[in-house]
């Protein structure tokens, strides 16, 4: 899981910002806490106070190390920050991987110019990498394999050392073994949102459409009873038209429609959630999305949340919604606002006990929180 992460220069963070998902003192609602780390957080903030760069940044980590769908667009407009104009964007990452820290740090100079990379594992150097100084160490079993000469200059060391990893059989819970789970973890990674269609990076490639997955994994009834528990109530079923198979409604009155024809946008945006939402049981680890309940009445957003919260992956939410802020649905170390380059959970920022009982949506309208 991601435990910790920090990042400096990159887009509108001028100066570092850190976003520690370390859990906090509460006895309720601790089936969103795991190994003392936050596994579902939703972060509040205004229009262009970075959420969605935080998201980006947090996912610049596959962009390197993995070969899965990248937004690279993105990331190529004022990679770096315009205000100060830095040499390089710095990233930090602290994961805990069954039960051992993993820390990766590194620097870019654009999308894909790595400048420097260092990863730790409880708190021994596995792999340093300075471009300038050309120091090159990998301090792992395989190390002295490693052939640096296949080291382009867009590529990451530490993606070099995995893939002379694969296959070695490493001792349970090693250096070794641990350094191939963090990989992993980083290869289910997984961002999204519904605003601009169904627009992703990370865990997969390809562009497979809505009604093409759900067919393709025999999820119809599943999808229809997730729609009907939202109030959204239709008969669906596959019909095959000129061997290309599609999601259709049928209505009491015998008509047949395509249903992605007739769908709203809210809908549409429902839609696209499920389709990621029944991948999360085939190993989805982390997931950020983005303005994730834009299209959504306040019920069906506070819905989907508890759905989430109730699966094995890490979440991470922004919205505007403030009907999702309570402490029946998560705690307040689980909500975070971000403003001028901070962002910290609420009970931090109360500077102050919030208790289970108090109405922390009304204390966030008030105010309460806007502690810097």
């Amino acid at each position: 899981m991601l435990q910790k992460f920090k990042v400096k220069g990159f887009k509108n963070f001028a100066s570092q910002i850190e976003f520690d998902l370390t859990a906090g003192n509460y006895s309720f609602n601790n089936s969103i806490v795991k190994n003392n780390i936050l596994s579902t957080a939703v972060i509040y903030g205004d229009n262009a106070s970075g959420k969605s760069n935080l998201g980006l940044a947090i996912m610049d980590i596959i962009t390197h190390l993995t070969d899965n769908e990248k937004n690279s667009k993105d990331y190529k407009k004022h990679f770096l920050n315009l205000e100060t104009m830095p040499k390089f964007a710095e990233f930090e990452y602290t994961f805990n991987i069954s039960n051992h820290i993993v820390q990766y740090k590194y620097c870019k100079k654009s999308y894909d110019d790595i400048l420097y990379e260092e990863l730790y594992i409880d708190g021994d150097l596995l792999i340093l990498y300075d471009k300038d100084e050309q120091i090159k160490t990998i301090n792992l079993k395989n190390g002295n394999e490693i052939n640096f000469d296949k080291l382009r200059s867009d590529q990451s060391l530490v993606k070099l050392a995995y893939i002379y990893s694969t296959g070695i059989d490493n001792v349970e819970e090693s250096k070794d073994d641990i350094f191939n789970k963090f990989i992993e973890f980083v290869d289910s990674m997984l961002s999204f949102d519904s605003i601009y269609g169904n627009h992703y990076q990370g865990y997969t490639t390809g562009n497979g459409g809505i009604a093409t997955t759900i067919i393709e994994k025999n999820k119809i009834k599943e999808y229809q009873e997730f729609l009907s528990d939202l109030g959204i109530k239709y008969n669906l079923f596959v019909k095959e038209i000129d061997d290309t198979k599609h999601i259709f409604v049928k209505f009491p009155s015998g008509r047949e429609a395509n249903f992605f024809s007739i769908m709203s946008k809210g809908t549409v945006a429902l839609s696209l959630f499920y389709m990621w939402y029944m991948q999360m049981v085939d190993g989805i680890n982390f997931i950020f999305i983005d303005e994730f309940d834009s299209y959504f009445h306040h019920e069906v957003s506070r819905k989907l949340i508890k759905k989430l919260k109730e699966s094995s992956s890490q979440i991470i939410l922004t919205t505007h919604n403030t009907a999702n802020m309570s402490n029946a649905i998560l705690r307040p170390d689980s909500y975070f606002t971000i403003s001028h380059n901070k962002i910290a959970n609420i009970a931090d920022r109360s500077g102050r006990e919030i208790r289970q009982a108090q109405n922390i949506e009304k204390m966030y309208r008030a105010g309460s929180f806007d502690n810097e």
